[in-house]
């Protein structure tokens, strides 16, 4: 389904976009079947949008194009970071890109990439930040250890044998020796505790009509019909993370990327 810009629609009115992308877009809409609708940006009058507003991103699923080539033609080029064009280099901005003078071969490009997106692509968008605060929380305490007589060749050795003396009643004279008798175990410990912990997430995606997208850590998928069908687990992290503000991290329960995206520790 293509929903059409209202007055807010984009950065121009859309009745200012060029009559040769207004039928292309048109044609695409008497064709489009999903279950999601894909919004139409007037970006400018000769570049269109198509916008997946059921994930918060400002970044289209497809823009649409219009310029003319060196014999005067008009030239439709289609922008998708799903498109890999192996006429170009991968860091080459064509490499996302499909262009054509002809009409009908652009349909089939739009056909194809003007969709909604998928699981896997909703999880990668916010997977590298559940990782990151993860390994950011992991690691507090090791960096919190960086004590002048600690290095990283004997850390183990030294704050093992501290521990084992401090559980056999061993007063420390030293103040360097006391600290690590005192926060130095008690940052060992947290660190052997946090390191044994798995960085394993399972991302739940919460769609418009109330089902859940489920993206498991072995990149697997499911669909649920409502949040009543995750496991019990699942729902009691959810519904403390919901309870957070976007983007925070609670250490083993999970990660709140926004109010329909949540990453819940497996």
């Amino acid at each position: 389904m293509i929903i059409f810009p209202d007055s807010e629609g984009g950065k121009i009115e859309y009745e200012v976009v060029a009559d040769a992308l207004k039928a292309m877009v048109e044609t695409l809409a008497k064709k489009h079947k999903s279950d999601t609708p894909i919004h139409v940006k007037a970006m400018r009058p000769r570049t269109v949008w198509f916008m997946d507003l059921q994930v918060p991103t400002k970044v289209p699923v497809a823009e649409l194009t219009l310029n003319s080539d060196s014999r005067g033609r008009m030239l439709y080029t289609v922008e998708s970071k799903r498109i890999k064009n192996d006429k170009f280099s991968v860091h080459s901005s064509g490499y996302t890109t499909r262009t054509s003078i002809s009409g009908a071969a652009i349909q089939k490009v739009l056909a194809r990439y003007v969709t909604p997106y998928a699981p896997q692509e909703i999880a990668g968008m916010s997977a590298a930040k559940v990782r990151n605060a993860h390994l950011m929380w992991k690691v507090e305490p090791h960096k919190a250890l960086q004590l002048d007589v600690l290095v990283a060749g004997n850390m183990k050795t030294l704050m093992e044998e501290v521990r084992n003396l401090v559980a056999q009643g061993v007063v420390f004279a030293t103040e360097p020796f006391k600290a690590l008798g005192t926060t130095g175990v008690d940052l060992y410990t947290q660190k052997l505790f946090r390191e044994s912990l798995s960085d394993k997430y399972t991302m739940a995606f919460f769609n418009p009509d109330g089902r859940v997208t489920v993206v498991h850590p072995n990149s697997g998928t499911s669909l649920v019909a409502g949040v009543g069908d995750l496991p019990a687990d699942m729902q009691q992290n959810i519904s403390m993370l919901r309870l957070m503000e976007p983007e925070q991290f609670v250490p083993g329960v999970g990660y709140r990327v926004n109010e329909q995206t949540f990453w819940v520790a497996s």
